[in-house]
């Protein structure tokens, strides 16, 4: 049996928690190219990784039966965390996220959308999971909120969205690509189903590199970092391979997309002209891809 902290690390997802930075960083980064002044991430951080967390959490406890029989060693199923205290942690972050985001964010609409995220972190963890279509595409509107929260707590709702959103959208995109992997590894993989999911992956950093080019800053290092991530993700591209996934577990690709979240953001962050909080987004992506290897992600 695991030791507790290690049973909390791996039910709260905590290789994955850094990428919460990095969708941050993009937002707050866009905000400022577009007006200047605003919270530093450091002020933001505490509600996304509430929310981050009380997700996760919640995840565990509504997965619990499906988890004792297809992965029996996770923490719940498991017996070293009881579901009640899951359940506790989950609500527990996600009321709190935005009690944190209206003490510690100026205006009046950044805790706003901290509770939307969280409502709609609930919504995910209805019936709608289960559905190939709802469920992803929420799951992408969840990760598109944490980056656009980050450009509303600098600029206000309005200004906030409409300089963030292209990028949120391209970010989101790739989430419900990379969900739609993930969901293939507790049954007999829908290749098809998968190989949507990369192709959706793909399209996002493309998009997004687009987005970016018109932003008119660092579009160089915004064009590095994106051709960087595409090659990291040619491994995904066996999927396509004839008799795929053959010998690789799914676990393999979802572990792949999943690690590589941060670059998508990170690129933002350099093309907005905020380097520093690109540099963050890079140690970010540097975390997850070392934590992943210790903390199954998925």
């Amino acid at each position: 049996m695991a030791s507790k902290p290690a049973a909390f690390a791996a039910l709260l997802r905590l290789s994955l928690a850094p990428t919460v930075v990095a969708d941050l960083a993009a937002g707050i980064a866009l905000a400022l190219a577009a007006q200047g002044g605003g919270p530093t991430l450091g002020r933001a951080l505490p509600v996304a990784l509430l929310l981050f967390c009380g997700g996760m959490a919640l995840n565990g406890f509504v997965d619990r039966d499906h988890d004792a029989q297809h992965r029996p060693s996770r923490p719940i199923p498991s017996g070293t965390i009881a579901p009640a205290v899951a359940l506790l942690l989950a609500l527990a972050c996600l009321a709190g996220a935005p009690l944190v985001a209206r003490a510690l964010l100026p205006g009046d609409a950044a805790w706003k959308v901290a509770a939307a995220i969280a409502g709609a972190i609930v919504a995910y963890h209805t019936p709608l999971k289960r559905n190939g279509v709802v469920g992803p595409l929420l799951l992408g509107a969840i990760r598109a909120g944490d980056l656009l929260m980050g450009a509303v707590a600098v600029a206000g709702l309005a200004r906030g969205v409409a300089v963030a959103w292209p990028v949120a959208a391209c970010h989101g995109l790739y989430v419900v690509g990379a969900s739609l992997v993930a969901h293939e590894e507790d049954r007999i993989p829908r290749v098809g189903r998968a190989r949507f999911g990369v192709v959706l992956a793909w399209t996002a950093v493309a998009a997004n590199l687009l987005v970016l080019l018109l932003l008119g800053h660092h579009v160089g290092i915004a064009a590095l970092v994106a051709a960087w991530e595409l090659v990291t993700l040619r491994m995904s591209l066996v999927l396509f391979r004839p008799g795929a996934p053959g010998r690789v577990p799914m676990s393999s690709f979802a572990r792949l997309l999943l690690s590589r979240l941060p670059l998508l953001p990170m690129a933002a962050a350099f093309a907005a002209g905020g380097d520093d909080l690109g540099v963050l987004a890079l140690v970010a992506f540097c975390l997850v891809f070392v934590l992943v290897r210790f903390i199954p992600p998925t």
